[in-house]
């Protein structure tokens, strides 16, 4: 009802961050809800899933790859240009995942990447927590995301947890900025709690190979 009102009252958002002048969207809900709202508006990245704390990412990327639009950006992934990726992730400070995601949203900005999930492929070995070890790389799927985190269904009956810290090479704000509800991924076990029944689950410690 607070955006209806707002718009109302002030017309259409021509911008993301002008959400945040909405009464009772704090900066927390604003942050968490910012990557799945398209605005068009004087901020192109806006119209897209990208997240706003990403923004400064994307752009470096786009100059360093020399990506000015969709078509651009859909020429460089077909390229399979693995070496210039590299270049761009070691000069931005990201990894692989992140900056692939990043271009991916350019090639299709208005594309909703948790329509494109493919269902994980759950390790059969695996039935119990007890079967779990560090270094195991699995592949789950993200059920929950919160300010510290996300946590990854691995098909037993206890999720497991990627810290924030966890999730990126680079400093995150938000979990948000790199995953979505539903999507699939593979992540590496770095700690197994019998006694608090806990998972420790690490998507940057996953080693390029095995994405």
């Amino acid at each position: 009802k607070s955006l209806v009102d707002y718009r109302e009252k002030n017309g259409a958002f021509t911008s993301r961050q002008e959400l945040s002048k909405v009464k009772n969207i704090g900066p927390k809900a604003l942050q968490n809800a910012a990557g799945f709202l398209r605005i068009k508006g004087s901020e192109p990245l806006d119209d897209t899933f990208i997240h706003p704390e990403s923004y400064t990412v994307a752009r470096r990327a786009m100059k360093l790859l020399h990506i000015s639009d969709s078509q651009s950006a859909q020429q460089f992934l077909k390229s399979e240009d693995k070496e210039s990726m590299q270049q761009a992730c070691h000069e931005l400070g990201t990894d692989i995942f992140t900056l692939q995601q990043i271009i991916s949203e350019l090639a299709v900005p208005h594309r909703d990447p948790r329509g494109e999930f493919k269902p994980p492929v759950f390790d059969s070995r695996i039935r119990d927590i007890k079967d779990l070890k560090e270094g195991m790389i699995l592949e789950g799927t993200v059920r929950n995301i919160v300010a510290y985190g996300a946590y990854v269904d691995l098909g037993l009956h206890k999720d497991g947890m990627i810290h924030i810290s966890e999730i990126s090479t680079r400093r995150l704000s938000s979990p948000s900025e790199v995953l979505a509800i539903g999507q699939v991924v593979k992540v590496m076990v770095i700690g197994v709690d019998l006694a608090r029944n806990r998972i420790s689950l690490s998507l940057k410690r996953v080693p390029e190979t095995d994405k």
